[in-house]
């Protein structure tokens, strides 16, 4: 017991000394209800993962956590930063099942380690931000402007690109068909 307690003790103290390193990778989370929509803003790194676990994972620096803001409104997800863009590491795990729209802006870039399932899938990235996303989806609209960039792989049907002369989309996928 008291080994616990020194542990304990020591524990806290290399914490506190660590609380003002501002290149200390930490950790928090923050509960999502179900979501079909997703934007994205304010070069925030956005890993999409498929999971029915109800948490947004953040992952950075003490300053970058705490300038995201996560606000849920019915079936929309927004993810951007508060006051002026913070610096240092800055990933945001995003839990999803089932997306119809993925909207990136102002250098975000959104990514994911499991493919995007769904019957259409509207992407839409502008203004220096990219989306790089596996997909298993019927159709995919795509709309890139202002050096934004869409790049896909994966499995579809029908797909639709649009871009402006600023921004690019690359697809790479098999039909379903």
């Amino acid at each position: 017991m008291k080994s616990f307690f020194f542990f304990a003790f020591f524990l806290s103290i290399l914490r506190s000394s660590f609380a003002g390193n501002p290149d200390v990778i930490v950790c928090d989370s923050v509960p999502v209800s179900a979501f079909q929509e997703l934007y994205v803003s304010s070069s925030i790194n956005v890993i999409l993962v498929n999971s029915n676990f109800r948490y947004a994972y953040i992952e950075g620096t003490t300053s970058s956590i705490a300038s995201v803001q996560i606000k849920q409104i019915g079936r929309k997800l927004f993810i951007s930063r508060k006051g002026s863009l913070a610096k240092g590491k800055l990933f945001v795990y995003v839990p999803i099942d089932f997306l119809r729209i993925i909207n990136a802006a102002d250098g975000a870039k959104v990514s994911s380690y499991d493919p995007v399932k769904g019957d259409t899938l509207l992407l839409t990235s502008s203004d220096q931000s990219s989306i790089k996303i596996m997909i298993e989806v019927n159709v995919v609209r795509s709309s890139s402007g202002e050096n934004g960039l869409v790049e896909l792989f994966g499995t579809g049907t029908y797909s639709f690109l649009q871009s402006d002369q600023n921004g690019a989309s690359s697809f790479e996928l098999k039909s379903k068909r």
